[in-house]
């Protein structure tokens, strides 16, 4: 994940990721890499991470802000959406009470997490890259949640293309995954990792 930061005298970086280790699962796994290489790069106390794990694995001077809502992701798709979205409304109202970010990087899945902290990152102006490992609402119907033509599965995708096109970059984990978010925003900043 590649962001300049140069000139910057005290880079503060704000982190979401659903899961984090010991968590078990590949969010968290991607999450540790992720982590332990800006660990590697900035200094003291500039990274703060806000996750659902509760009692996440300790990595050298990070700080950890663990919300209150665990989201269990083999849960019923009800309790896991309204998981998701308890735990965004969390993270969005911290982030939205803190100080500007030199850089704010958002995970998805959750993706209603952090469509509501996309919409925060926005309103206050912060710059975010948003890292994907799934397209939504794409992945709902898919699973035959949400047809394609209803207005929930449009205004998700709308939303999703705002999302991508707001974003200083968009990180995804796959070329197809990068044809996806450049078909539904043709302006978008993709990186694939």
């Amino acid at each position: 994940m590649v962001y300049n930061l140069a000139g910057v005298m005290k880079p503060s970086i704000f982190l979401f990721f659903q899961h984090v280790r010991p968590d078990a699962g590949a969010g968290a796994l991607r999450a540790s890499c992720v982590l332990d290489q800006l660990e590697a790069k900035f200094p003291s106390g500039a990274i703060k991470v806000y996750c659902s794990t509760k009692a996440p694995m300790s990595v050298g001077s990070i700080k950890f802000r663990c919300c209150g809502f665990q989201i269990d992701n083999s849960a019923a798709l009800l309790v896991r959406l309204l998981g998701e979205l308890a735990l965004g409304i969390e993270v969005a109202v911290r982030i939205a009470a803190s100080r500007r970010p030199s850089l704010l990087v958002i995970s998805s899945p959750a993706y209603l997490s952090a469509m509501l902290i996309i919409c925060v990152a926005k309103a206050r102006g912060f710059n975010y890259i948003l890292e994907l490992r799934d397209v939504y609402p794409q992945v709902y119907a898919d699973a035959g949640i949400l047809g394609r033509q209803s207005f929930i599965f449009k205004t998700m995708r709308y939303s999703s293309s705002l999302a991508y096109k707001w974003a200083s970059k968009v990180v995804c984990a796959t070329h197809g995954l990068a044809l996806e978010v450049k078909r539904d925003a043709p302006s978008s900043n993709v990186e694939v990792v």
